[in-house]
C-alpha cells in the first residue's frame, strides 16, 4: 500500500509454504522492478531469446517426447535410486543446483546433496568414498540381494559459457575421481547463449526431470501427495 501510495513498483511475492510454482512470474517482476530502480537489466532481446528457449523446451523435455531424445526423461532414469550430488562452478550453475535439489524435495520428497567448485575434490566429492559411494553396501545392516543399495550419482550442471579453464578441470576432475571409485556421472549442461537464456535453458530441464522424478515415485507433483495405484 505505501508504495501504491507512492507510485513506486512493488513486487507481490509468492505466499512461502505454498504448491512449487514457476519462477519466471516472480523473476519478471524483479527484473522490471530492478530496471525501474535505474539498475542493470537484460535486454529486450535476451527476454526474447528466453521465451523462444522456454517455447522450444516445451518440445524438447514434454511427455510426448520418447525417452531415448528426452534430456529431461533421460535424466530421470539415470538419477532414480542414487542420491544425487549436484555440483556447479559458475553462478548460473550453482542456482539451478539448487533449484533442483529444492524442486527435487517439494515435489517428489526426494533429497539431493549440492556442492561446488573450486574446493569440491576437497569437500563433497569425498562423499564418493563413503558408505553411500560406488563400493556397494558399506554396513553390516545392508542385504544387496534383499534390499538393493543406494549409491551417490555425481550430478554435474554445466556452463561452459562463463566456466572458465581451471573450473572445467575442477568439474572433470570431480567426475574422473567419481568414475574411478565406481560413482556414475550425470551432466545438465547450460546452452551456449546469454545469461538469462542460460538459466532458462537449465530450470526447464530440472522443471520437467523433477516432475517426471515425482511420477515416477508415485507422487503427485501438483498436490504433493502420494498418488492411489
Amino acid at each position: 500500500a505505501v508504495a501504491e501510495q507512492a507510485r513506486a513498483p512493488s513486487v507481490a511475492l509468492p505466499r512461502v509454504g505454498g504448491l512449487p510454482e514457476s519462477p519466471w512470474e516472480t523473476t519478471a517482476a524483479l527484473l522490471t522492478v530492478a530496471e525501474r530502480a535505474g539498475l542493470p537489466a537484460p535486454s529486450d532481446a535476451a527476454y526474447d531469446a528466453a521465451a523462444a528457449r522456454l517455447e522450444q523446451t516445451a518440445a524438447d523435455y514434454g511427455p510426448s517426447a520418447e525417452s531415448w531424445e528426452n534430456e529431461a526423461k533421460s535424466a530421470v532414469l539415470e538419477v532414480a535410486g542414487s542420491l544425487p550430488l549436484v555440483c556447479g562452478a559458475t553462478p548460473v550453475a550453482e542456482t539451478a543446483g539448487r533449484y533442483f535439489a529444492s524442486r527435487s524435495a517439494a515435489l517428489a520428497g526426494y533429497p539431493a546433496v549440492c556442492g561446488r567448485a573450486p574446493g569440491l575434490l576437497d569437500g563433497p566429492i569425498g562423499l564418493v568414498d563413503g558408505p553411500f559411494g560406488g563400493a556397494g553396501p558399506q554396513s553390516i545392516f545392508d542385504d544387496p540381494v534383499e534390499d538393493g543399495t543406494v549409491s551417490v550419482r555425481l550430478v554435474l550442471v554445466r556452463d561452459p559459457e562463463e566456466e572458465g579453464p581451471q573450473a572445467a578441470r575442477d568439474l572433470q576432475a570431480a567426475a574422473d575421481t567419481a568414475r574411478e571409485r565406481g560413482v556414475g556421472v550425470s551432466e545438465f549442461s547450460a546452452p551456449q547463449a546469454g545469461a538469462l537464456e542460460r538459466i532458462a535453458g537449465l530450470i526447464a530441464l530440472i522443471d520437467y526431470a523433477t516432475v517426471y522424478l515425482a511420477v515416477a515415485y508415485g507422487a503427485d507433483p501438483l498436490a504433493r501427495t502420494l498418488v492411489v495405484r
